[in-house]
């Protein structure tokens, strides 16, 4: 009986430190849960923002063993956007739209895209400006395209305003530093 009479009493004795320890680990948690829960927050704000934050980027190709060759812009935000307006440059002068480009560089074997303004910018959608998408099979084509990429390289600047559909923020970039405005 003794045996017994002290297992009871060492068991009463250790009684009051399980449900301490207990509350101990609970709490542990319950503050690794909160500070998981402030990270995730802070992550999802973060991409909630990078999707209002329009951005454009510009291609200038000029490789003709990979076609086509010219100047593109893709939407490389995690939104659509919408293009606002869309200015072309020639000689760090302002030209207007694209055909005025095309009749004042003589370029008009090229190709291009005239994007109103207000057409939907698709993410990851990429939109080739100015373009050419054949290789040159004479003397004549061979002079086209080095003046094409001479104008294209050398000579034009296209500023693109685009604006975020989430956030209504918009911004303006040049394809060439300096060349616009």
């Amino acid at each position: 009986m003794d045996k017994i009479a002290a297992a009871t009493e060492s068991a009463a004795k250790h009684a009051p430190r399980l449900p301490i320890t207990i509350s101990i680990v609970a709490l542990l948690f319950s503050g690794l849960a909160l500070v998981i829960s402030w990270m995730e927050y802070q992550d999802n704000h973060r991409i909630a923002i990078a999707q209002g934050t329009p951005r454009i980027e510009f291609e200038t190709a000029g490789d003709e063993e990979d076609l086509p060759v010219g100047v593109n812009i893709a939407n490389p935000s995690g939104s659509l956007e919408r293009i606002k307006h869309i200015a072309y440059y020639l000689d760090r002068k302002p030209i207007g739209d694209v055909d005025k480009l095309i009749d004042a560089a003589d370029l008009s074997d090229a190709a291009y895209e005239d994007i109103a303004d207000g057409t939907n910018f698709a993410v990851g959608e990429k939109i080739w400006l100015l373009h050419r998408d054949a290789k040159p099979r004479n003397a004549q084509e061979r002079k086209d395209m080095d003046h094409f990429l001479d104008i294209v390289q050398n000579h034009v600047g296209i500023e693109v305003e685009v604006c975020s559909t989430i956030s209504g923020t918009c911004m303006t970039d040049c394809s060439t530093d300096g060349w616009c405005k």
